[in-house]
């Protein structure tokens, strides 16, 4: 298994809670946030690749970790 992690800095104001409860909408089979994490399945490059968010900062000082 290949793992891998990146910190992403959004331009804040960013709430990591309330984008995740937004963008979790839908099918829960793909795409759900729970316990403060925010995971999904996407595509790249003809392959599924599970992802999962996580946030370390603030609203005013936001960093999340992929």
């Amino acid at each position: 298994m290949f793992t891998k992690q990146v910190t992403i800095k959004p331009v804040s104001p960013f709430s990591f809670e309330l984008s995740a409860r937004i963008f979790s909408g839908g099918d829960r089979q793909t795409r759900i946030y729970e316990d403060s994490q925010f995971a999904q399945l996407v595509r790249i490059n003809g392959k599924l690749i599970h992802i999962v968010l996580t946030s370390k900062g603030t609203v005013n000082k936001p960093e999340l970790t992929l």
